[in-house]
């Protein structure tokens, strides 16, 4: 009995969602961060599995940061709805979350990805305070030609 329980151990539980991602313009991001939370004054929260769903489908003029969050790890706590009736038919990949926020957002956010050029000093201050409470969060940067990986000292 005790070789079916250390199988067990092994064992991964729950829902196998994958990387989901969370656009947002640079307005929000103070807020997100200094909070640890995805909120919405609306029902749900978007998130989407293609991680150009907000290019393909026109919703990208205000994008400025991306979240890469841990799916799996969110399934745990939230139900995850995948969402459709999109024009875009081949490109339904929106899921969404029908909770008020995600908090703590830390708990299943593997990295922060800059695409947009609309952040502040204040921004990236506030970015680089986050990153140092908690480090097992990447960040990278597609602004400009080729994606550049940043450092935790790049933002000073």
């Amino acid at each position: 009995m005790s070789s079916l329980i250390r199988f067990r151990d092994f064992l991964k539980e729950g829902k196998q969602v994958g990387l989901l991602y969370h656009i947002t313009p640079a307005e929000n991001v103070g807020r997100i961060l200094i909070d640890d939370e995805l909120k919405t004054h609306a029902q749900q929260i978007s998130f989407s599995r293609d991680k150009r769903f907000w290019i393909v489908t026109g919703k990208d003029e205000n994008s400025d940061i991306r979240f890469v969050i841990d799916g799996d790890k969110l399934s745990h706590k939230y139900k995850i709805v995948p969402t459709s009736g999109y024009k875009h038919k081949d490109h339904e990949a929106e899921e969404r979350i029908y909770t008020k926020a995600v908090k703590p957002l830390s708990k299943y956010l593997l990295a922060i990805e800059i695409i947009g050029k609309h952040l502040t000093w204040h921004d990236l201050t506030l970015l680089r305070s986050y990153l140092g409470k908690h480090p097992h969060i990447k960040i990278s940067s597609t602004v400009g030609a080729l994606p550049i990986a940043l450092r935790l000292k790049d933002l000073l």
